[in-house]
């Protein structure tokens, strides 16, 4: 499976790089700045690519008659996924610009000053714990998603919020420790009484 994959991948990004260096090679010699036609590079170069491996995998496959159709599907499906890819990237770079500027909308802004704090006894006094602001920042996500659902304890959320949380993991291990001294003492008891335990 994995060398299907190779066979595919390899020339289809041998050709879109080969593309792409040479449009940003010849963008200087016609006066055009790489920058500005990165998108257009970026399509022309996939959609050329796919043609080029969807024309050549169907010769492979279903013979000659079938290369043209092959390069039309296959260029139109990279083409479609270099836009889908374009416009997450042009998103991403807008909504760090907003950010930057202080135009993100009012209900996608992230107040920092809203945010709980910590406890004072959280497991790790000294430090951030990034595993458990995560999970922190899940449990809010999903019950905020749920509504104005009152819930005690957030931890119905799935099982891996506690099992990652380090707090929660440490309550378990001081909880073994008191069950293990238990069973330590009761051994101790039944052997004084002359039962052996093993």
């Amino acid at each position: 499976m994995g060398t299907n994959w190779l066979s595919l991948s390899l020339p289809f990004f041998v050709t879109r790089e080969a593309i792409l260096h040479q449009r940003q090679r010849l963008n200087p010699v016609y006066g055009r700045r790489n920058w500005r036609h990165r998108d257009g590079d970026e399509m022309l170069a996939s959609t050329v690519a796919g043609s080029v491996v969807g024309g050549g995998l169907a010769y492979y496959t279903r013979g000659s008659l079938a290369v043209i159709s092959g390069g039309i599907m296959f260029g139109t499906l990279a083409a479609v996924g270099q836009y889908a890819a374009t416009k997450f990237r042009h998103a991403r770079q807008e909504a760090g610009y907003a950010i930057t500027k202080g135009e993100e909308k009012k209900e996608k802004r992230i107040d920092l000053r809203n945010q709980p704090e910590r406890e004072p006894e959280s497991f790790d006094d000294h430090g951030y714990d990034p595993l458990r602001e995560f999970t922190q920042y899940l449990r809010r996500k999903v019950l905020d998603r749920m509504g104005d659902v009152t819930v005690t304890n957030g931890g119905w959320v799935s099982p891996m919020l506690n099992a990652l949380d380090l707090d929660y993991r440490k309550r378990l291990n001081i909880k073994i420790e008191i069950l293990e001294r238990q069973v330590a003492s009761l051994k101790v008891q039944l052997e004084a009484k002359g039962i052996r335990v093993e």
